[in-house]
């Protein structure tokens, strides 16, 4: 907060005292930074929406992305990160006197890299004869999976064996691999 006080100064030089004088001093406080992300969490690309909570008018305001970014806007500011990690992000606002201040908060926008479902399968070409397939899972960022074999039959397995009926036809087989935070990809092949 700001306060303002009032100094009795007396002068004095070589042993002889003058008449004192009054100042009033005005100490500024400086601007209180706070601010909030619409996302924390995601995978890349990612846009994120920063707002300042305290704006100030006539105040300067510098945002540090942690990724190489930077804005000086001082409303709401958008950032899309491109690369996965945890990055740290600073906000640094400069009143209208001159006052500043900084605030970082640290591992604040944590990324991962997006899923990438893909599948193959054997053996390949299928036989009515034999009908049994195991499908060979080769996605990458992911930890979770969803298979869907033309309605015949779902699994969560990473690497699934399923029977089809032994009857000739074209079955699409769907793989979603889904990432750690959510994120989500599929393929579909046709067996």
């Amino acid at each position: 907060n700001d306060q303002t006080t009032t100094i009795e100064v007396e002068a004095t030089a070589n042993g002889c005292t003058g008449p004192s004088s009054t100042f009033t001093v005005e100490v500024l406080a400086n601007p209180e930074i706070n601010f909030v992300a619409n996302n924390l969490i995601g995978c890349v690309p990612l846009t994120v929406t920063f707002t300042n909570q305290n704006t100030l008018q006539g105040a300067d305001c510098y945002w540090d992305f942690g990724d190489g970014s930077s804005s000086f806007d001082c409303n709401d500011v958008s950032h899309t990160y491109q690369n996965p990690g945890c990055y740290d992000v600073t906000l640094e606002v400069t009143s209208s006197n001159g006052c500043v201040s900084s605030e970082t908060y640290s591992d604040y926008i944590c990324l991962e890299a997006q899923p990438e479902a893909s599948f193959s399968y054997i053996p390949n070409p299928v036989s009515v004869n034999d009908t049994e397939i195991t499908f060979e899972n080769s996605s990458t960022n992911a930890e979770t999976y969803g298979w869907d074999f033309d309605g015949i039959d779902t699994s969560s397995a990473e690497e699934p064996t399923v029977t089809f009926p032994p009857v000739p036809g074209e079955y699409p087989v769907t793989l979603t691999a889904i990432s750690e935070l959510g994120c989500v990809d599929t393929s579909t092949v046709i067996v």
